[in-house]
């Protein structure tokens, strides 16, 4: 092969290279695919992107009344009283209290709400002050002596359980505080009732040569307790098992509890 035609092969070669980058061709093997847009280095369009990041989501429609489900909200719990009536209700009658003996009765003096005054001769304070919130009082008088009793209504079941214990510690310490000679606190006694506790003791003592006794008991269900007292003078207290006027009183007042 001569120099000459040597030459002339590259020199055409080069002006063919030159011709191609002039007219901004691009050389490509058959391994490259022909269609652009399916090339994995495809990128997406500036406009296209702003679009897609930027589009409202779709929100579910608002009920319509027709769809829509009310909800009734739930009911407050209350703490029902022990009885539907107000605490003047449980207050006994005249007839209803029993006397100090089988022919003996009372009469209905007053009734109203409760005072400042302590009920009975051993207490220091009145039902208010110890967390009643609200307390009704009925007085009777009878020949030779006087009763009383007051109802009262506590916020719930334990302030009514603290009361009682409060009464109860006035009992321990009463003897000290009662003006006049031989001076006798009975213990507290128990008394069966149909629904929640009841108690009484008895305080005797003379005073101007007379005999004096005074009968305190309580009873307590629930958020209500009911007090009673009955004071005669006289030279003797005796009654057969169960049937002193006090335990029956209590008794009497609790049974309207449950009314």
């Amino acid at each position: 092969m001569s120099p000459i035609r040597r030459g002339s092969r590259l020199a055409g070669a080069t002006v063919l290279v030159l011709t191609l980058l002039a007219t901004g061709c691009s050389i490509s093997t058959d391994e490259e695919p022909s269609d652009a847009s399916s090339s994995p280095s495809a990128e997406t369009s500036p406009a296209e992107t702003e679009t897609s990041s930027t589009a409202t989501p779709t929100l579910d429609p608002t009920p319509t009344e027709a769809t829509a489900t009310p909800t009734t909200p739930a009911p407050s719990p209350t703490v029902a009283p022990p009885t539907a009536s107000g605490p003047e209700a449980a207050l006994l009658a005249a007839t209803e209290l029993p006397g100090l003996n089988d022919t003996y009765t009372w009469r209905e003096q007053r009734t109203g709400p409760a005072g400042t005054a302590p009920f009975g001769i051993c207490q220091k304070f009145d039902l208010n002050s110890i967390g009643a919130m609200d307390t009704r009082e009925r007085v009777f008088t009878g020949d030779g002596g006087s009763a009383g009793q007051q109802i009262a209504d506590f916020a719930d079941p334990q302030t009514a359980l603290r009361a009682t214990k409060v009464l109860q510690s006035w009992h321990q310490d009463c003897r000290s505080r009662v003006r006049g000679r031989n001076v006798v606190v009975r213990p507290i006694e128990n008394v069966a009732v149909g629904s929640g506790s009841a108690w009484h003791y008895l305080v005797s003592y003379r005073r101007g040569g007379q005999g004096h006794f005074e009968s305190f008991g309580a009873a307590v269900s629930g958020t209500r307790m009911a007090l009673l007292r009955i004071a005669h003078t006289g030279d003797d207290h005796n009654y057969e098992p169960g049937q002193d006027p006090m335990e029956l009183a209590v008794q009497a007042a609790a049974a309207k509890f449950a009314r």
